[in-house]
């Protein structure tokens, strides 16, 4: 059973900007508003209890502490997050109704002909709270004790063994796209409304395998439930959190130890949202990754920190774009 260490303060803050002042001043609008003044709203678009709507709400905790401002997270799951993105795109841009986002922001329009939003012109990304790893499990009494173990099954029998994911759309499913094409296999896409369904069918021997972010697993792969094949590296080096888990590279992927084998958690706010406020969010949640509590919480998902800023944010998105689009049109994948 992987056991997971201590990491050094350095280690979690490396992703984050210096540290901010012990305060964070209230920010003035346009109109000479105090900002914020009122409850804050983060609509996660996905369901209850999966791994992005755990990070939020732990951050959001912190980050409500730090302002003085009650934070309420909403889930509004459904169409791959479309429905709530899009309540979201048609709220009113004041700062106040915010919107968590994942790699998925970077494809959907890969993925959906009319999509109810336009992700550039109605969605502006503010930073990241996390960045995780994608890792291959498998079930702790599965016959795949290796990844090769599993390839070799997969080229032997073709579209025979199964990947689950939290839906079409989702990152499990797109990673687990790259998955087979880096290794040049076929499996059957198995979807479901969320991660931790995935998590049961593999328990109980439905489904073979997911390629997800950490968070989704951690607990299940410290109690050996789950067994992890693969994980993605950033640098080439095994994670510090799972030292006994082979990377991509040492498992025979190599082209998948990269950044776009690393989901990521953020924050985004309706276009045309006062650039105060934009700064003002951006800063509050880079400072509350610093916090004591959210950095023990990240070593405990085997995650980093985010908290790039908003600019970067887009940069990283526009980049990501080409990458998947060049992953969905090798695997076949229609706009529905």
């Amino acid at each position: 059973m992987t056991q997971i260490p201590t990491l050094k303060r350095r280690t979690l803050l490396g992703g984050l900007a210096a540290p901010l002042l012990a305060t964070l001043p209230h920010a003035a609008l346009a109109a000479g508003e105090a900002y914020p003044s009122q409850r804050l709203r983060i609509v996660v678009p996905h369901p209850a209890g999966g791994g992005m709507d755990v990070v939020i709400r732990k951050l959001a905790e912190i980050v409500s502490r730090q302002i003085g401002q009650t934070i309420i997270v909403d889930n509004v799951p459904g169409a791959s997050g479309n429905i709530g993105t899009a309540q979201v795109t048609r709220a009113k841009a004041d700062g106040y109704t915010l919107l968590a986002i994942n790699p998925t922001y970077s494809y959907v329009r890969q993925l959906f002909k009319n999509l109810p939003w336009t992700p550039e012109q109605e969605v502006l990304p503010v930073t990241t709270v996390l960045r995780t790893p994608d890792v291959v499990v498998v079930a702790g009494n599965s016959p795949y004790k290796t990844l090769q173990d599993l390839l070799a099954d997969a080229r032997k029998n073709p579209e025979n063994l199964t990947y689950g994911t939290g839906g079409v759309g989702s990152p499990p499913h797109l990673a687990g796209e790259a998955f087979q094409q880096a290794a040049g296999i076929r499996l059957t896409h198995v979807p479901y409304k969320g991660a931790n369904e995935v998590v049961m069918a593999i328990l109980s021997g439905t489904v073979t395998l997911m390629v997800s972010g950490t968070p989704s697993f951690t607990g299940y792969l410290q109690s050996g439930a789950l067994r992890a094949l693969a994980i993605a590296s950033r640098d080439g080096q095994r994670s510090p959190v799972f030292p006994d888990i082979p990377t991509y590279t040492e498992a025979g992927l190599p082209a998948l130890d990269a950044p776009t084998s690393w989901t990521w958690t953020g924050i985004a706010v309706p276009r045309g949202t006062p650039q105060q406020a934009v700064v003002f969010l951006e800063q509050a949640f880079r400072r509350a990754q610093q916090s004591p509590e959210y950095q023990a919480y990240l070593v405990s998902q085997a995650s980093l920190p985010g908290g790039i800023s908003s600019g970067e944010l887009i940069a990283q998105t526009q980049g990501e774009q080409a990458y998947w689009q060049r992953v969905t049109q090798k695997a076949g994948i229609e706009p529905l």
